[in-house]
């Protein structure tokens, strides 16, 4: 199995807010398609949720955040998971989209939901999922980054190789 994050930086122009680059997520998973074992993919978020949760001060830590501020980070990243989606199906890779919320509790990973991604994937699917905005629960939240992500998944999958890109 084999763990890949797609950077923010790569996958968007970080210079204009919620700009894909399309041409180069396209070349990256039109290389990724051709991997012949189960893979899992994560992405940033760029120009995308990274941009509005520097607008609206987010952070990491859990904290009472601005409402606006989790809502248009949240969006964002559906935004451009769908692009990432997309380009999937455009180049015959079978994701599978699975938010955070799919597998995080708070800002605890889920062992048991984590294994069932691992299945997923060793179905034939191709799980994608990303960084993300989270509800923490008492008027709190927070952000979840991709690379805590690939950590979580990681931990528990022992993936053959993690790849940043």
């Amino acid at each position: 199995m084999i763990l890949i994050k797609l950077g923010g930086s790569i996958i968007t122009n970080k210079e204009r807010p919620q700009s894909a680059r399309r041409k180069t997520i396209d070349n990256i998973l039109k290389q990724i398609k051709k991997i012949d074992e189960p893979k899992i993919l994560v992405h940033g978020g760029g120009s995308y949720g990274h941009y509005w949760s520097v607008r609206y001060g987010m952070h990491t830590k859990p904290s009472r955040y601005s409402l606006k501020g989790l809502s248009v980070v949240k969006n964002s990243m559906i935004e451009l998971d769908k692009i990432i989606l997309d380009s999937a199906t455009k180049n015959r890779l079978n994701a599978y989209s699975l938010p955070p919320t799919d597998f995080m509790n708070g800002n605890k990973p889920i062992r048991s939901k984590i294994e069932k991604i691992g299945e997923i994937a060793k179905s034939g699917l191709t799980p994608v999922t990303y960084g993300d905005a989270l509800w923490y629960g008492q008027k709190k939240s927070y952000i979840l980054s991709g690379d805590v992500i690939m950590t979580a998944i990681a931990k528990v999958l022992k993936p053959r190789l993690s790849v940043f890109v």
